[in-house]
């Protein structure tokens, strides 16, 4: 799905577009089209963020090992520890939104827990919130515009939502910061039990601890490795808590599909 930037303001099927202020709890807002050597393959990392797509033209064919589905025109993925490989047989128009997930909870309620692993029709869990996205977006003349209509749906939308618990919003913000921290550690730094922290992160987000830990690791150190000034493996590997090197290796092809100088080549789509 790389492509160079173009003018927000162009025609709405042309390469990768970037809205220049994602809405409030969205790591990223792009639009992009797929026109390369079709039918194609990708094979979509784990990740830590919830993706929103809306596809405007053609659509994708989801694949794992137990199934094959068509994905229609509005889709949404829970938190993945595992990737997920994406078929488009032919050209695509879509918009994505990246969700980080306390915004992606206030968004989708209760479902989004219930999403986690899996890839699900958004009109299948908020029927009312795809019929209007796919709407305003639809109906937009640039991506600027569409880029505008979507940021629209999703404030009123979460305006007034009831959001996690403080528990689980804590327990968020310090996975992101420290991935590394054993749970025990965690949880007493949280003021709970293991089992209350665990109970409370499954009940909101559809994880536990240890897996959203995984998921902040690796993408830290897929971070770090797509940086400027990129540090030696056995150097990253030790910064972000990893046993050893080899430990970090296993670590990005069981989520990314990949060993890490390949992931690091790989720019984000």
């Amino acid at each position: 799905m790389d492509a160079p930037l173009h003018d927000p303001h162009g025609p709405p099927a042309a390469g990768l577009v970037a809205a220049p202020a994602p809405p409030a709890g969205a790591r990223r807002m792009v639009g992009f089209s797929l026109a390369g050597p079709l039918p194609g393959t990708e094979l979509a990392p784990a990740c830590a963020f919830v993706p929103l797509i809306l596809v405007l033209e053609g659509g994708f064919e989801l694949r794992d090992a137990a199934r094959s589905r068509p994905l229609l025109r509005s889709f949404t993925a829970g938190l993945h520890d595992r990737p997920v490989g994406i078929a488009y047989p032919g050209a695509a128009v879509c918009l994505q939104v990246d969700l980080a997930p306390l915004a992606a909870r206030r968004l989708l309620g209760p479902r989004l827990a219930e999403a986690a692993g899996e890839t699900v029709d958004l009109r299948e869990i908020a029927p009312a919130l795809a019929a209007e996205l796919e709407d305003r977006a639809a109906g937009a003349p640039t991506w600027a515009a569409r880029f505008e209509a979507v940021s629209g749906v999703l404030a009123r939308a979460t305006a007034g939502a009831q959001g996690p618990s403080p528990l689980a919003a804590r327990a968020l913000a310090e996975i992101d910061r420290a991935p590394w921290r054993p749970v025990a550690e965690l949880a007493e730094r949280l003021g709970v039990s293991r089992q209350g922290l665990s109970d409370a992160l499954r009940r909101e987000v559809g994880m536990g601890p240890k897996r959203l830990a995984r998921l902040a690791r690796f993408e830290g150190a897929l971070a770090r490795l797509r940086g400027a000034q990129a540090a030696p493996l056995a150097d990253l590997a030790a910064e972000m808590g990893y046993a050893d090197q080899a430990h970090m290796a296993r670590e990005m092809r069981a989520l990314g599909g990949a060993t890490a100088r390949a992931l690091a080549a790989r720019r984000p789509d």
